[in-house]
C-alpha cells in the first residue's frame, strides 16, 4: 500500500489529469442526468381488471374470473396470482416468475390472452390489462373546469380537453395524456309516446331504422382505371340534424316519417362513471405520462411552456389548473443536495482554515466535490437516475465522504510540524493512518451491504440506495489517500526530505498563528 501511495505522491501531473477529468465530467453529468420521481425497474407484476356492470359478486367469479384464470394457467412464466371479487367488477393481480432471464414475452402473451378470452360472458363490458411499472405513472396532472360563478356547456369543456389532448402528446418526452371525468358524445333521441301510438310506431322500430342508418362499413375492393380502390360506405352521425331526418318508415303514396316527428334529438355525452369537480365546479383531470427515458423536470417545462404560451385559446370561463406535480419532490431534494454540498464545503473549509492552514483547508474542501462527482461519474454510467432513492443516498453518504480527507490532512500536517518534510512527511503520514481508514470505511459499508442482498419488489426498489453509498464511501477512500496527498505536499520538496530555503512571502495569512499557544491561554486553571 505504500508503494501505492509515494507513486501517486509523485506523479502530480497524473492527479491533476484525474482530478480535472472528475470535475468536469462530473459537472456535465449533474446537468445530463436523468429526473424522475421513481426509479425505472420492472417490479414484474400486472394487473388484470373486470367491469361486469349489474353482477354479484358470485357472478362475476363464475362468469368473468374463472375464464380468465383458466387462461392465465396454461400461459408459462407467471408464478402466481391474487383475485379480488366485489360487485360488478374484479382485479386479478398477476406476479411473473423472478427466475426467468427476459420477462417481455410472458408479459406480452398475458395481454394477447386477455384480449380474446373464450366464455367469457358477453355481459362483460371490459378487461383491462396493465403493466405495473413506475414509468407508466402521471408526472403532471391538469384540471380543465369551469371558473367559478361562470357555468357553461359541457362541450365547451370537450372542445378545450380535446384541443390539450391532441398537442400535449406531441410535446417532447410526453407518452400518453389520461382523462378523467370525461366521456364521448353521443346523440339523445327523446320518443313522445303519444306521437309513436298515433302513428303506430314501436321503439324498437326507431331503434332499429337509427342502427341501419348509423354505420360505417368497408364494401370490399374495385378496380378503376387498373387501380384498385376500396369501397367505404360512412354513414356515422356528426350532429343531431342528421339523426332528426332518418326515415323510420315510407308510404307508397310518398309520405315519411321521421324521427323529428316523433321524438326530440339533442346532442349530449354518454353517462359517467366518475364524477370529477375542480375547485367545486364540473371539469375533466388530464393525467400526463413521460416517456420511460424521460427527463420529468425537462418534460414539465415543456407543458408549462405550452401553457404559457396558449393561454389566449382557452375560453374565459373556463380555467386549467394544476393539480399534481410530481417534480416537485425532486426539484426540493436536488437542492438539499446543492444547499449541503455548499454549506459543507464552507463549514469545512472555514473549520480545516482556524485549525490547520489554507492550503489543507481548500485542498480537504475540494476533496469533498471530487468523491461527489465521481458518484454522479458513476451513476451516468450506470444508468442511475437522479430520483427518490438515489437523491435519499446521496443526502445520507453527504456527511460521511469528507471524514478520511480531514484524517489525512490533519496528520500530513502534524508531521510537518513535527519537523518531517516532503515526501518523506506524505509517506509516514499517510502511511500512518491508511489502515485505520480502510477498517473504518468497510465497517460503515458493511453496515449498508445486507441491503443488496434484499430480493422481491422490495429489493429492486432500494437497492440503488446501498449501491450508491458503498460507491461514493470508497471513492472517498481512494481520494484521502492516493490524490488528497499530492495536494498537500510541498511540491519543492517532493522528491526530498530535507528542510528546503524557505521563501519569504510579502503576504501573510492573518490566521496563520501558534494555535496551541491560544489554547493554552483559554485552559481553566
Amino acid at each position: 500500500m505504500e508503494k501505492i501511495i509515494v507513486f501517486f505522491a509523485k506523479k502530480t501531473m497524473l492527479v491533476n489529469i484525474i482530478v480535472m477529468a472528475i470535475l468536469f465530467v462530473g459537472a456535465y453529468s449533474y446537468f445530463n442526468l436523468q429526473k424522475e420521481s421513481f426509479p425505472s425497474t420492472d417490479l414484474d407484476m400486472m394487473l388484470v381488471a373486470v367491469t361486469y356492470p349489474g353482477a354479484t359478486p358470485l357472478d362475476v367469479e363464475q362468469n368473468a374470473v374463472i375464464p380468465i384464470e383458466e387462461q392465465l394457467q396454461g400461459i408459462a412464466g407467471i408464478d402466481e396470482y391474487q383475485t379480488t371479487i366485489i360487485e360488478n367488477m374484479a382485479i386479478i393481480l398477476v406476479t411473473l416468475d423472478e427466475s426467468l432471464p427476459n420477462r417481455q414475452p410472458v408479459k406480452d402473451k398475458i395481454f394477447r390472452q386477455m384480449q380474446n378470452v373464450p366464455d367469457l360472458s358477453s355481459d362483460v363490458d371490459e378487461v383491462t390489462t396493465y403493466d405495473l411499472n413506475p414509468a407508466n405513472m402521471s408526472i403532471y396532472t391538469l384540471g380543465v373546469h369551469f371558473k367559478e360563478g361562470m357555468e357553461g356547456d359541457e362541450r365547451e369543456l370537450f372542445d378545450v380537453s380535446q384541443r390539450l389532448e391532441n398537442e400535449l402528446v406531441r410535446l417532447d418526452g410526453v407518452s400518453e395524456i389520461r382523462i378523467s371525468g370525461r366521456t364521448d358524445p353521443e346523440v339523445h333521441i327523446y320518443a313522445n309516446p303519444i306521437k309513436l301510438q298515433q302513428n303506430y310506431i314501436s321503439l324498437s322500430d326507431i331503434v332499429n331504422s337509427l342502427s341501419i342508418r348509423n354505420v360505417r362499413a368497408t364494401g370490399g375492393d374495385m378496380e378503376n382505371g387498373g387501380r384498385e380502390q376500396t369501397v367505404v360506405t360512412y354513414g356515422e352521425f356528426t350532429n343531431p340534424q342528421e339523426a332528426e331526418n332518418v326515415i323510420i318508415r315510407s308510404t307508397f303514396n310518398g309520405q315519411r316519417v321521421r324521427v323529428k316527428d316523433l321524438a326530440t334529438v339533442n346532442m349530449g355525452f354518454e353517462e359517467k362513471d366518475v364524477l370529477m369537480r375542480v375547485n367545486k365546479a364540473s371539469g375533466y383531470s388530464l393525467d400526463i405520462v413521460k416517456n420511460e427515458n424521460a427527463d420529468i423536470i425537462k418534460t414539465i417545462e415543456e407543458v408549462k411552456k405550452y401553457l404559457e404560451e396558449n393561454a389566449d385559446l382557452v375560453p374565459d370561463n373556463i380555467q386549467i389548473t394544476v393539480m399534481g406535480d410530481n417534480s416537485r419532490t425532486i426539484n426540493s431534494l436536488l437542492k438539499i443536495v446543492t444547499s449541503n454540498l455548499i454549506q459543507g464545503f464552507i463549514i469545512i473549509f472555514i473549520a480545516l482554515i482556524i485549525f490547520l492552514d489554507f492550503k489543507s483547508a481548500i485542498f480537504t474542501s475540494l476533496g469533498m466535490l471530487i468523491t461527489m462527482f465521481s458518484c454522479l461519474i458513476y451513476m451516468r454510467a450506470t444508468g442511475i437516475t437522479f430520483n427518490i432513492m438515489s437523491l435519499a443516498a446521496v443526502i445520507t453518504v453527504l456527511g460521511m465522504i469528507v471524514d478520511n480527507s480531514i484524517v489525512v490532512s490533519e496528520n500530513i500536517f502534524n508531521f510537518k510540524q513535527s519537523g518531517y518534510k516532503g515526501l518523506e512527511a506524505t509517506r509516514l503520514a499517510v502511511s500512518d493512518v491508511v489502515m485505520p481508514m480502510i477498517v473504518s470505511t468497510l465497517t460503515t459499508v458493511a453496515a449498508f451491504f445486507p441491503l443488496l442482498t434484499i430480493s422481491g419488489m422490495m429489493g429492486k426498489i432500494i437497492n440503488l440506495f446501498p449501491k450508491i453509498v458503498i460507491f461514493t464511501l470508497l471513492i472517498s477512500l481512494l481520494q484521502a489517500t492516493l490524490l488528497l496527498p499530492n495536494q498537500l505536499q510541498d511540491k519543492e520538496d517532493k522528491y526530498k526530505n530535507y528542510k528546503p530555503k524557505k521563501k519569504k512571502s510579502r503576504f501573510k495569512n492573518p490566521l496563520d498563528f501558534d494555535k496551541d499557544k491560544l489554547f493554552d491561554k483559554m485552559k481553566i486553571p
